[in-house]
């Protein structure tokens, strides 16, 4: 997909949450998209592609802080649990591959347990 497809396909994919209140372009080149679906005032999700290095990163951020992510580089995927997001979750569940809806749903619990959904 060209980032052009990408973001559309990233704000088709925020309008299935409620959770998502506004969706931001950040940044757009030939290669690489980043944006973030703003959830709150200090909390979105920021979603990364490189379609040169095949590499996605998608980072729930709040206070300015990664509190989860999982991430696709070369194509091996890991997660940063929200117990130790600066680790790296190389475990069968850590490496499962996810999309952007999974993501979001995963987000949506994780935002549910934390009582800020």
């Amino acid at each position: 997909m060209t980032p052009e497809q990408l973001a559309s396909h990233i704000e088709a994919t925020a309008v299935g949450f409620p959770y998502i209140v506004r969706v931001e372009m950040v940044l757009r080149t030939p290669h690489t998209l980043k944006m973030r679906l703003h959830i709150m005032p200090d909390c979105f999700v920021q979603v990364y592609h490189n379609t040169q290095k095949n590499l996605v990163s998608y980072a729930l951020v709040m206070g300015g802080m990664r509190i989860y992510g999982r991430n696709r580089d070369g194509g091996t995927w890991h997660r940063h649990p929200v117990e130790d997001p600066d680790s790296h979750d190389f475990s069968e569940e850590g490496q499962r591959p996810v999309d952007l809806d999974g993501f979001l749903m995963e987000v949506g619990g994780i935002l549910t347990d934390l009582g800020v959904l």
